[in-house]
């Protein structure tokens, strides 16, 4: 298991004790993670690297045009990575981008994000999932007024690729708020 500091500083994750172990720094601003096939990215800072998992040494850096605001998310069942982007404007709405793969004569592999038509219902966007059967998931941060007190929560919601649809699934009170998904076990 890997996890990252805001400053792009790479931890091991021990599942069985919790006890991290520093790897390295990327030198880049990082806010997510995650595995496509067997290649680590990272995404953060309008760039998008891969890393490399023995010694966080940043093995390729794609610049971005559109600032990460949540999580990285890839499907299992077609290897395809997805990010949640944003704006700098906290009012403005987030939204679904595909990152594509390719080649160009005399420069090497590129990458172009690919906005996917979904542009999520409000800003605050912070964890996503696909999850084994190709479910996409995504999380927002909230609050809510029960009477005077002010109630951190997480809404949950479906994404429909082929449809373009966003769903409300839920909604859950916590007490800090929340900023990640994960789905075990990985169906890889």
């Amino acid at each position: 298991m890997y996890a990252t500091t805001g400053g792009g500083d790479i931890y091991t994750i021990d599942a069985n004790t919790g006890a991290a172990t520093f790897l390295g720094s990327t030198g880049f601003p990082l806010n997510s993670l995650d595995f496509c096939g067997s290649t680590l990215y990272g995404w953060g800072d309008k760039a998008l690297i891969t890393i490399d998992r023995q010694s966080a040494h940043v093995t390729a850096a794609y610049p971005q045009g559109v600032p990460a605001a949540g999580d990285l998310m890839c499907s299992p069942s077609s290897s395809t990575l997805y990010g949640i982007a944003g704006s700098s404007d906290p009012t403005a709405a987030n939204y679904i981008v595909r990152f594509v793969f390719g080649s160009v004569p005399g420069i090497g592999t590129i990458v172009s994000n690919t906005p996917v038509g979904i542009t999520l219902p409000g800003s605050n966007f912070y964890g996503g999932e696909i999850d084994g059967q190709g479910n996409m998931f995504v999380a927002r941060a909230s609050t809510r007024v029960d009477t005077i007190v002010h109630v951190l929560g997480i809404s949950l919601y479906q994404v429909d690729l082929a449809t373009q649809t966003v769903t409300l699934a839920g909604r859950t009170d916590t007490p800090l708020g929340m900023y990640g998904l994960a789905t075990f076990p990985a169906v890889w």
